[in-house]
């Protein structure tokens, strides 16, 4: 029978329990065990003088019985391990696929950077689990580097994926101009560590990393009340985020916080990966709604403003209004075509092919053109206008 005795605290165990039964069962056996040992040591060892040992047949039978039962429980955790394994990490491959195809079907930029984020994690867990070495050859002695590197790429990659999803440059324009030098140090103390065997290189790299990441989840929670897409991104990453500091980075530093292990933080990021594809289509579709709405105020606003210039002739009414909007909101001959077309009601594919540019384009500038000209704050003050109306004025 062949024995897969993968893990040597089990092995040790089992050795143990079957040379204490032989043991036992040696003692009963007269002599038991035969050996001319204490002649050797007694009157020195003669070349020709044989040494005996006699055991018993069914002795040994009975040893290796033992061992085969307590081999059972061994091979049944470890196909368990490998099967718990294979289910996590082929679950997290469909999910990089799907988020790829999404990237490809949608056009958003959210969905791939995600899929990189997914894979980032899924190369650190590969590492946390030494299943990296199937890939790699010997990375024993490379192991702190790879770590280290491993850490500040995944959480890089976390935080490229965390701007683009919570649209940063929208609320935060200037947080670039902190976070890329934070992660440009960090890369450069992961690469010294390659190099150097001092800690305060991985120390500095590692805490770095993590900065970053906390930085985009401190952004998410000023974004809270605001976008119901953040609340999922904070409310998701929070715990897997907890864990990811417990394991990576206070272990490393020797503090016992959580004394999280690896079957905790993948069951964490496990539920986040599936929630945040989920908030990812949730977004996109937000997105979607919040430019059509901008769109028809947009439309409003352009036939409130014809209607205050009735009194004009046509002619005079359009190039006095168009001259108004250039001299008013200081708006070129791009942004006044667009506000042409949109006050036709054509739709973003041919404004774009008119205006030789993309949709996205067209959508970007109906987003500038529609901050510019203060449409909100317009319909805000009509709809206090109408508030403030008597009742009687309507009925």
């Amino acid at each position: 029978m062949r024995l897969y005795l993968r893990s040597p605290l089990l092995c040790v165990l089992a050795l143990i329990l079957s040379f204490n039964t032989f043991a036992k069962t040696a003692k009963s056996i007269n002599p038991p065990i035969t050996c001319v040992i204490e002649n050797t040591l007694n009157q020195g060892f003669d070349a020709n003088q044989s040494i005996t040992i006699s055991t018993s047949t069914s002795n040994f039978a009975a040893a290796t019985s033992l061992l085969n039962e307590a081999s059972i429980p061994v091979a049944s955790a470890l196909n368990i391990s490998l099967f718990n394994q294979g289910f996590f990490y082929g679950f997290l491959m469909m999910v990089i696929l799907i988020n790829s195809l999404c990237y490809f079907l949608f056009n958003d930029k959210v969905f791939g950077y995600f899929s990189f984020a997914l894979i980032a994690f899924a190369m650190l867990f590969f590492n946390a689990d030494s299943l990296l070495s199937l890939l790699v050859v010997d990375i024993s002695s490379n192991y702190t580097p790879i770590t280290t590197t491993l850490i500040c790429f995944t959480m890089g990659m976390m935080a490229l994926f965390s701007a683009s999803f919570l649209s940063t440059e929208d609320s935060f324009p200037k947080l670039k101009a902190y976070t890329k030098p934070l992660f440009a140090i960090a890369a450069t103390t992961a690469l010294c560590t390659w190099y150097s065997d001092i800690s305060f290189f991985v120390i500095v790299s590692n805490v770095l990393s993590f900065v970053l990441i906390g930085i985009y989840f401190c952004v998410g929670v000023a974004l809270f009340n605001k976008k119901n897409y953040a609340k999922l991104y904070v409310i998701t990453s929070s715990i897997p985020l907890l864990f990811a500091v417990d394991y990576f980075l206070l272990h490393g530093l020797g503090i016992e916080f959580l004394n999280t292990q690896t079957i905790h933080i993948k069951t964490a990021f496990f539920i986040e990966m599936l929630i945040m594809t989920y908030a990812i289509v949730y977004r996109m579709n937000v997105i979607k709604e919040e430019i059509v709405i901008r769109k028809s105020e947009m439309q409003l606003f352009l036939k409130r403003q014809e209607t205050l210039s009735r009194d004009s002739l046509a002619k005079m009414m359009e190039d006095v209004y168009l001259e108004n909007l250039i001299m008013q909101y200081d708006l070129d001959g791009l942004e006044i075509k667009l506000l042409q077309y949109i006050s036709e009601g054509k739709k973003n594919a041919k404004i774009a092919k008119k205006l030789n540019t993309t949709e996205e384009d067209i959508e970007l500038i109906t987003k500038d053109l529609y901050q510019k000209l203060e449409i909100s704050e317009a319909i805000e003050e009509d709809y206090r206008l109408l508030e403030s109306q008597p009742d009687y004025l309507y009925n």
